[in-house]
């Protein structure tokens, strides 16, 4: 038994280890994300953010980083309901992450690729902003 646990890891201490390169953290946060669509299992979703905060320095850096309360922050992740959208957005941003919007192609059609084929028709502007 001994030399079984000589030879594995700690879970958590390889997952925060992990979780502390941003590029890592970003896929599993939108792992988790992904899950939260379909499950809605906010403690789930709280707790992997609280894994990323960890991972990268500490709710206290955290709040130094939001100019957020500390007290604030434990608040959102520690709900049991759905913390207000803008307390998220400021914790993703205070880890270095931006929020953003995509299509979801099994609901969204035709109508979409009309409007996004004569978006991308326009041509793009120099850097005095003046259309070529």
């Amino acid at each position: 038994m001994e030399s079984i646990l000589k030879c594995t890891t700690n879970f958590r201490e390889d997952l925060l280890q992990d979780l502390a390169d941003p590029g890592f953290a970003k896929h599993y946060l939108e792992v988790s994300l992904e899950e939260y669509e379909q499950d809605g299992d906010t403690e789930m979703l709280a707790h992997s953010i609280r894994n990323v905060i960890e991972a990268q320095g500490g709710a206290d850096k955290l709040a130094s980083r939001t100019n957020g309360s500390l007290q604030r922050l434990y608040e959102t992740l520690e709900a049991k309901h759905s913390p207000p959208l803008t307390h998220l957005v400021e914790i993703l941003a205070g880890l270095g992450f931006q929020t953003r919007i995509c299509l979801d192609r099994s609901i969204v059609t035709d109508e979409v690729d009309a409007y996004t084929t004569e978006m991308l028709s326009v041509e793009p502007m120099d850097s005095t902003h003046e259309a070529r």
